[in-house]
C-alpha cells in the first residue's frame, strides 16, 4: 500500500512482518522492517491521510515522526471489552480524514480507537468476518462490510438518535460484500459481491445493482 503522496510504501509478506520503503530518492530505501505485527493480509495495512502514520488490522500503529528506535503502537483493549482479544480474523482497516480516528476489524465488530484518547469505541451488529471498512468524507459515518452478507453504516456522533443501519443485504451464498469504496462527495458506497457491484446510496434510497459483471 502507498501513502497519499506517494513518499512511502509498505509491504507485508506471510508471516507477518512489515516493511516500509521510502521512494523520496530516485532508489526506494527501506526504512522499517518489523516482525510479527502484520495480519493475515496485505489489504489489512492503511497509511493515514498524512502519510505519517501505518497502521494494522491486527492491532498495531507506527508513527514515522517519532525517534527512528520507537517501537510500533500496540492497540490494547478494555479487560471485558470485546471478546477477541487477539485481534485475529481482521481484515479491514480504515484512518479517518483527519487522522483522528483509526478503525480496525475483527471476526464480528468493528473496533473504532480514537487517536486522541485513551479508550476505544466498540460497534456491534455484524455476524462474521468484516472484510472493508470506509470513513465518510464528512467524518460522520463509518461503513463495513461482512461475510454476514451486510453492509452497514455506523454514526460516529454521540447523538442519541442515531443509530447503524443496514444498506445491503446479500440475497444468496455468492452475493457477500467483499469490497467498499467510497464516493467523493459521500453520497453513496458501492460494494463488490463474488458476482457484481452495488451501488448503496446514504440517504435511504434503495440499492441499485451495476449490471455487465
Amino acid at each position: 500500500v502507498f501513502d497519499e503522496a506517494g513518499r512511502r510504501l509498505a509491504t507485508q509478506d506471510g508471516v507477518g512482518t512489515v516493511r516500509v520503503w521510502s521512494l523520496e530518492n530516485e532508489i526506494p530505501e527501506l526504512i522499517h522492517s518489523v516482525a510479527g505485527v502484520g495480519g493475515y493480509t496485505p489489504w489489512s495495512l492503511r497509511f493515514d491521510p498524512s502519510g505519517t502514520i501505518l497502521g494494522s488490522s491486527s492491532g498495531y500503529l507506527a508513527h514515522f515522526n517519532a525517534p527512528p528506535d520507537a517501537e510500533w503502537q500496540r492497540l490494547r483493549f478494555t479487560r471485558g471489552s470485546i471478546e477477541d482479544e487477539s485481534m485475529e480474523g481482521g481484515r479491514g482497516a480504515a484512518f479517518h480524514p483527519r487522522s483522528t480516528w483509526f478503525a480496525a476489524s475483527h471476526r464480528d465488530s468493528v473496533s473504532l480507537w480514537p487517536l486522541v484518547h485513551q479508550y476505544p469505541k466498540i460497534f456491534r451488529g455484524h455476524e462474521l468476518t468484516i472484510r472493508s471498512l470506509q470513513f465518510t468524507p464528512d467524518e460522520k459515518w463509518l461503513a463495513s462490510a461482512s461475510f454476514d452478507g451486510t453492509v452497514r453504516l455506523w454514526p460516529l456522533g454521540n447523538s442519541a438518535d442515531q443509530r447503524s443501519r443496514v444498506l445491503y443485504q446479500a440475497e444468496g451464498s455468492l452475493e457477500p460484500p467483499i469490497w467498499l469504496a467510497m464516493a467523493p462527495d459521500g453520497s453513496f458506497v458501492v460494494a463488490g459481491t463474488y458476482q457484481t457491484a452495488w451501488l448503496l446510496p446514504l440517504d435511504g434510497n434503495p440499492p441499485r445493482e451495476l449490471p455487465g459483471f
